[in-house]
C-alpha cells in the first residue's frame, strides 16, 4: 500500500469525516467558528500532515502548528479544544488507513503506523510545547504543586525519603 497515494486519494473523505466528528464535539470556539471555517482549518492541517509524510520532513508542519497555536491561544481557545481537533483528524486518517489493512503486509503496516504516529505526534508535541511557552509568558494560572504538600512534615523529597526510612526502621 502506498500511504502517500492513499492520503491523496482519500483526502476529501478524511476531511469530511474529521469535520463531522469535530462538530459533534460541540467545542465552544469551533462551534462559533462554524462548520465551513473548521473544514478549511482541518484541510490545511491535513495538507501539512500529508506534506510531512510525503517530504519525510516535519519542518513545515511544526511551523504551521506553532502559528495556529499562537492564533488559537490569543483567541482564547483552551489547549484541550485544539488537541481534540488534532486527535479527531488523526483518527479519521487512521480509519481510512485501517480500511486498507488487508492490502498490507505486516512490515508495510508497521511502517505506515509508525509514519502516521510520528508525524501526528510531532504536531501534537509542538502544539503542547507552544501552548506551555505562551502560557508562561502571559502568567496563565497553573497547578500549584506546593499545595499538594501542605500539612505534611516533609519539605523536600530527600527529607520525605529519610523520614520514611526512619519510620520503617531502615538505616541509611
Amino acid at each position: 500500500m502506498n500511504l502517500i497515494r492513499l492520503l491523496e486519494d482519500r483526502a476529501d473523505e478524511i476531511i469530511k469525516e474529521a469535520n463531522r466528528a469535530l462538530m459533534s464535539w460541540r467545542l465552544t470556539h469551533y462551534q462559533k467558528a462554524g462548520e465551513d471555517k473548521c473544514k478549511r482549518r482541518l484541510k490545511t492541517l491535513y495538507h501539512f500532515i500529508s506534506k510531512s509524510i510525503k517530504k519525510c520532513s516535519s519542518t513545515s508542519l511544526i511551523l504551521y502548528v506553532q502559528n495556529i497555536t499562537r492564533e488559537r491561544f490569543n483567541s482564547g481557545y483552551d489547549i484541550q479544544e485544539v488537541q481534540i481537533a488534532f486527535n479527531i483528524l488523526e483518527e479519521a486518517i487512521w480509519k481510512k488507513v485501517l480500511e486498507e489493512v488487508d492490502n498490507m503486509t505486516p512490515v508495510e503496516l508497521g511502517k505506515v503506523l509508525g509514519t502516521i504516529s510520528t508525524v501526528c505526534g510531532t504536531g501534537k508535541d509542538t502544539l503542547a510545547d507552544t501552548y506551555v511557552m505562551l502560557s508562561g509568558k502571559t502568567g496563565t494560572p497553573s497547578l500549584d504543586i506546593e499545595a499538594l504538600f501542605k500539612g505534611t512534615d516533609c519539605v523536600l523529597i530527600s527529607d520525605c525519603e529519610e523520614k520514611s526510612e526512619q519510620e520503617h526502621g531502615i538505616e541509611s
